[in-house]
């Protein structure tokens, strides 16, 4: 066998070979389309159908969502990643499939649970599900050797996830909770509400604060009062022993002051006349004897004057005893007053203490009012969101849109015939050139003169040509 490979240096040598051994190139080339296009033909014909979901973003459950409740800044990029996963995860699960498998084959559910197993691997290898990249739409498709069946597969399996979806994004039971939990929450309120009705009606109270406010008004006016009290009194006592001790030494004129409080218009006007009278009288002395008749007149004026001034004028023992009595009897008042504002800043203050008692109690009702008002407040808002919750799941409401029902194509999808008809027509081509070149290098014969002085040593002196089949050969 010689090494033809080596001795191809020209493509004249290529083409020699390729011309004397086309036959078998043309037989490789052949056989390998018939076998492509009886492939084509025997292969079984597969079609696909495909639905498309539309995920809003965003929690199923209002009541759980983030943005409703926390308030809490989610990571929106995050949770669009996880929701398209987990939307994912949830359409391919094996409960879905079962669901698939149980509709398009009901006898499927009367099988062993290998041969079961068996079916759902089958279908599970059937049906693809995606989501491209940077986008909120999940892609469902599936495979059958029918486009009715591919269609139902994909159909059956967008249905499944639809009740599974209202499944798992919902408790169950929450609007009967909520609903309960209302309703006591209520009933434990208006009873609190009507005990603190009661408390404040037994104990007269109407606002906290107005009454304490109004207590401490009252307690500081008697205490000024009984501060002043105590002032005034003091004052009293002490002017009473003063009075004690130098009244006797007072004049009448300050003595009977003290009696009326202010110096008595009458009494002036009569010192002032007498005095007149006395004057008058010097004047008609200076020029009259005391037996002259004007003299004797002004005289008996001047006695009578005297007379009714002396009758007007209290006696000084009188006088004093009477500022006595007066003090006396402002002290007497003052003491009075002092042991009534007594009693009264006792009795407020007695009240104040009964006051913080109550408040205490009256805070305490309060407070549990509050409370149970703010619980009843958030139960009553997540029990019109449990029953929000429970008209989308009856209406069939969720996050997910079908953007695109299952689709029915009747042009299989596999076998490709233009690509393969494409790839034979390489794979045939190169084929058949290796075969062509592999039976020069398998062909014993020297074909070039090259080839003969090589393998022999000698020099080649002429070549014979010959014809076959009208073709010029040369040997």
């Amino acid at each position: 066998m010689s090494n033809s490979f080596s001795s191809l240096g020209s493509p004249r040598d290529v083409a020699r070979i390729l011309f004397r051994h086309r036959r078998k190139g043309a037989a490789f080339f052949c056989g390998a389309m018939l076998l492509t296009v009886i492939g084509l033909i025997v292969c079984p014909r597969t079609y696909t159908s495909e639905a498309r979901l539309f995920v809003r973003l965003g929690r199923e459950n209002v009541t759980l969502d983030p943005t409703a409740t926390t308030g809490q800044v989610v990571n929106l990029h995050a949770s669009r990643e996880n929701e398209m996963n987990s939307v994912i995860e949830v359409l391919r699960s094996r409960s879905n499939l079962e669901y698939v498998l149980d509709k398009l084959d009901p006898a499927a559910k009367q099988l062993n649970a290998q041969e079961r197993d068996k079916k759902l691997r089958k279908l599970q290898k059937d049906v693809e599900v995606f989501a491209p990249r940077n986008s909120t739409v999940v892609i469902v498709t599936g495979e059958a050797k029918t486009p009715e069946r591919a269609q139902q597969i994909v159909a059956g399996l967008v249905e499944a996830y639809g009740v599974e979806h209202l499944r798992i994004h919902r408790t169950p039971g929450s609007y009967q909770f909520f609903d309960e939990q209302a309703t006591l929450l209520k009933k434990q309120l208006d009873g609190a509400e009507a005990e603190l009705r009661d408390a404040k009606k037994r104990l007269g109270l109407v606002s906290l604060q107005e009454r304490r406010t109004a207590l401490q008004q009252q307690i500081s006016h008697v205490e000024k009062q009984f501060q002043e009290n105590g002032a005034a009194l003091a004052a009293s006592d002490a002017k009473i022993e003063s009075m004690q001790s130098r009244l006797d030494r007072l004049p009448d004129l300050l003595v009977q002051q003290l009696v009326s409080g202010t110096p008595s218009q009458g009494l002036s006007g009569m010192r002032q006349k007498l005095y007149e009278l006395e004057t008058r009288e010097q004047e008609l002395l200076a020029k009259f004897q005391p037996i002259h008749p004007d003299v004797i007149a002004i005289r008996e004026q001047v006695r009578e004057a005297k007379a009714i001034l002396a009758a007007e004028t209290p006696l000084h023992g009188d006088a004093a005893i009477a500022v006595l009595a007066a003090e006396e009897s402002l002290a007497d008042s003052l003491h009075a007053q002092a042991e009534t504002l007594a009693v009264q800043l006792d009795d407020l203050r007695r009240e104040q203490e009964e006051f913080n008692e109550h408040e205490l109690l009256v805070s305490q009702m309060e407070r549990k009012v509050t409370v149970l008002d703010a619980s009843y407040t958030a139960y009553v808002k997540d029990l019109e969101l449990a029953r929000i919750d429970e008209a989308l799941k009856r209406e069939g409401i969720t996050n997910i849109a079908v953007a695109q029902p299952a689709t029915f194509s009747p042009k299989p999808t596999s076998p490709r015939k233009g690509l393969a008809v494409a790839a034979a027509l390489v794979l045939a081509t190169i084929g058949s050139l290796g075969v062509m070149f592999l039976a020069d290098f398998l062909d014993p014969t020297l074909k070039t003169p090259e080839e003969v002085e090589a393998r022999l040593g000698l020099p080649v002196l002429a070549t014979v040509s010959h014809v076959r089949q009208g073709l010029l050969v040369s040997h």
